[in-house]
């Protein structure tokens, strides 16, 4: 945290962020809530971060990324109708298992992940090699008058 300029350590951080989010959500239902993986420590531990969504405010943070764990707090919260997720298999379990009840979608970055793939995979079918031009560009092709000319005259050999 010294490198971004805040004298605070990672633990204050979060003892910060659960400290508000107790705060925040003792009287509040969370009918919305999308469910993400997130890093305790870059690259090497990584948690759980659920958001309510129509509130946009983190409502827990999970020390791990299991679905036992996740699903053992969406079973506390069974006012939940919608889980908003990523692609894998381990949020599903989870909400699955915690929240029966709710709709479970994906959120919008792996909708539009999808979509670019399955565009890409229609694409990739269709693939046109690239032809020649018949014109042969010199590196000073002169003015536009030049070309036009040019390409006329190529034309009328053909």
């Amino acid at each position: 945290m010294a490198s971004l300029g805040m004298p605070v350590s990672d633990t204050t951080i979060q003892r910060s962020v659960k400290k508000s989010v107790a705060a925040q959500t003792n009287s509040a239902v969370v009918r919305v809530v999308a469910v993400a993986e997130w890093a305790w420590r870059k690259g090497t531990t990584f948690g759980t971060v659920i958001v309510d969504l129509e509130r946009r405010q983190v409502v827990e943070l999970l020390a791990d990324r299991s679905a036992t764990t996740t699903a053992d707090w969406l079973k506390r919260h069974p006012e939940i109708e919608v889980v908003s997720r990523d692609r894998a298999g381990l949020y599903a379990d989870a909400a699955r298992e915690g929240a029966p009840q709710a709709r479970q979608i994906a959120d919008r970055f792996h909708l539009l992940k999808n979509l670019r793939e399955a565009i890409e995979r229609q694409l990739g079918r269709f693939e046109a090699p690239i032809r020649e031009s018949p014109l042969q560009v010199e590196d000073d092709p002169g003015t536009p008058e030049q070309i036009c000319h040019a390409a006329s005259n190529a034309a009328t050999r053909e």
